[in-house]
């Protein structure tokens, strides 16, 4: 909740720019990782007996994710961050 929280405002600045809804591909990419992640981490746990192949896997996957968020581009910073 709390991501979401954060991330819709940001989408919605952006969406002004775009040409495609990002509302609604950010949406459906919660839902899809909802689905996905129980079940890549339950078929995990069969195959080792431990959640911490799991937790590897979604620790890289948000550290991918914070790092997507920085922007070489100044210019691009200031045009999604509304300043």
């Amino acid at each position: 909740m709390g991501t979401v929280t954060i991330a819709m405002p940001a989408a919605r600045r952006v969406a002004a720019t775009v040409r495609f809804n990002v509302l609604a591909i950010m949406t459906a990419s919660y839902g899809v990782g909802q689905i996905v992640g129980p079940l890549m981490a339950n078929a995990l746990y069969i195959k080792t007996a431990s959640f911490d192949a799991s937790l590897m896997i979604a620790s890289l996957a948000l550290l991918v994710a914070g790092a997507l968020c920085f922007s070489r581009d100044p210019a691009r910073q200031r045009e999604v961050g509304g300043r």
